[in-house]
């Protein structure tokens, strides 16, 4: 059994904006926006709804209280604490180098693979998408610390294996 917990009143723009956001094509967004949406619905406590949406009541709570203190902006994902992620900038030479690799066979799987991960980075995507993009692991796209780090390229020097 559920706590007793205030009931939740969302003003007609709140309601609006919330169904917004649950459509918006934003998984962590959508299920914040369902969150409070089912709590104002809900007569239930924060236990009843999270059992409804098969999460915990933790999760409910945390995502009820947000946006009872701060409205549909709380529902935003926060600043992530630890070092920012390093941009990722390739000259054209680079990355026609990488495109030549990315195009090799099967002799160079490794090799293209690799090509392929830098070439994603350097657009701006996520290891977890590079990751599913190209069928492999995260510690596979992790493990190219290379690909952040500017001077330790191997591609910006003589090529030992593409004349």
């Amino acid at each position: 059994m559920s706590l007793p917990v205030a009931p939740l009143a969302l003003s007609d723009e709140d309601r609006a904006e919330l169904e917004r956001l649950s459509r918006s094509g934003d998984r962590r967004l959508e299920e914040r926006a369902r969150i409070v949406l089912a709590c104002a619905d809900s007569p239930d406590g924060n236990s009843g709804v999270a059992a409804g949406l098969g999460l915990t009541a933790d999760t409910v709570r945390k995502w009820r209280s947000r946006f009872t203190e701060a409205g549909t902006a709380g529902l935003a994902d926060a600043p992530r604490p630890g070092r920012r992620k390093a941009d990722l900038v390739l000259t054209g030479t680079e990355r026609e180098q990488l495109a030549r690799w990315a195009r090799r066979g099967k002799t160079s799987q490794v090799l293209a693979l690799r090509a392929k991960i830098v070439l994603a980075c350097a657009q701006g995507m996520e290891n977890k998408a590079v990751a599913a993009e190209l069928r492999t692991t995260e510690h596979n796209v992790a493990r190219c610390a290379w690909t952040r780090n500017p001077r330790s390229r191997p591609w910006t020097g003589p090529s030992r294996c593409c004349p």
